[in-house]
């Protein structure tokens, strides 16, 4: 019994000391959260974006995300609101190589869609500043009525925003 008690707190610190060390953080905090608005052009759309980002000087850094899209002009006429989970990595310090994929989510139409993002994201050092550029490209199969692009094709929705650090 001694033994596995003296097993059992060996693991325990060895598990601190690794952590400890292993990571290296400028914060106690393992994750930033940044909030961010966002809007894509050609298929105007906008949206308001919370993420996740783990807050180490490992490369790349993964994130995960939750946003809400709205979409004043839609195909069928009619205002669209989507809900957008996904995930993601940045690499680099505070000049980021971003990309992330998710699912946008239309609950009123039920109808998704599989946004993919790679661009450019600036933080800024104090961490409160985040500008973010590049391109969203989304998936639209085939359709029933007639389209002025062939399709099924990747269309990409030039996408830019601004937001903050929490």
């Amino acid at each position: 019994m001694k033994t596995l008690i003296k097993i059992i707190v060996a693991f325990i610190i060895l598990l601190n000391m690794s952590t400890l060390h292993s990571q290296e953080t400028d914060s106690t905090k393992n994750f930033k959260n940044s909030l961010h608005v966002e809007a894509t052009a050609i298929v105007p759309s906008y949206g308001l974006v919370y993420n996740f980002i783990q807050n180490s000087n490992f490369k790349p850094k993964p994130y995960f995300g939750i946003g809400v899209q709205y979409f004043p002009h839609s195909v069928s006429h009619e205002n669209v609101f989507t809900l957008y989970p996904h995930i993601g990595f940045m690499y680099g310090k505070s000049h980021n190589v971003e990309a992330n994929i998710g699912i946008s989510l239309d609950l009123a139409n039920r109808d998704l869609h599989i946004p993919i993002f790679v661009g450019y994201r600036y933080l800024a050092p104090g961490n409160i500043l985040n500008i973010k550029a590049g391109l969203t490209f989304i998936y639209l199969g085939k359709s029933e009525e007639d389209s002025f692009i062939d399709l099924p094709m990747f269309f990409p929705l030039p996408t830019i925003g601004i937001g903050v650090a929490l």
